[in-house]
Parts: structure tokens; C-alpha cells; sequence
């Protein structure tokens, strides 16, 4: 039997390579969904003075990558008591927060 975490760690399966698939389409509109609004507020924190400059596109894409590990993770989790939201809340607000987060 494959190890369990190869196949949850696997973000390629072999419909999502093929471009015509239905579900390559969708998961890749929802990447480019979330990557957008995450973008956009990261700018806006920044323009504001609330969050501290940061590389907009690669911090986006860190936050995404985060949101898609802790889905993964909990999908396998035999612990389901793990408050990984809170700390992936807190864990951005620390990094983004221009000195002024209350956590």
C-alpha cells in the first residue's frame, strides 16, 4: 500500500496535468481566486501602513501554500483537536502586522 503521505502530498494528480480536465480548470481558477484577493489585500495592508512592506506575490503564495497544507493535514490527521486555524491566524498576523497586531 503507498505511504498515505505521498498521496495527500501529491498537488499533481494526473487529471489535474491534463489542461482539459474539468477539475484542472476549477482548481486552477480557485488557485488564481485566492491568489488574487490574498494579493490584493496584502497590497492594500501595505499601502494602508497596517501590514509591514512585504513581497506581495511570494507572501501570497506563502499563505496560500500554508491554507493548502493545514487542508491537507487535516484530512489525514488522526488528531482533529490541533487548533492549526488560530495558529495560521496568528502566525500571518505576527509576520504582516506593522507593530500595531493585538493577538
Amino acid at each position: 500500500m503507498p505511504d498515505k503521505v505521498q498521496l495527500i502530498a501529491n498537488a499533481c494528480p494526473a487529471r489535474l496535468n491534463d489542461p482539459e480536465d474539468i477539475c484542472a480548470g476549477n482548481v486552477e481558477k480557485y488557485r488564481r481566486r485566492l491568489l488574487g484577493y490574498l494579493t490584493r489585500s496584502i497590497s492594500e495592508g501595505a499601502g494602508s501602513g497596517e501590514f509591514q512592506q512585504v513581497p506581495v506575490e511570494e507572501t501570497a503564495i506563502l499563505i496560500l501554500s500554508v491554507i493548502n497544507g493545514i487542508v491537507r493535514y487535516t484530512r489525514m490527521s488522526q488528531d482533529p483537536g490541533k487548533n492549526l486555524r488560530k495558529a495560521a491566524v496568528d502566525f500571518c498576523r505576527r509576520s504582516l502586522m506593522n507593530g500595531k497586531a493585538t493577538i
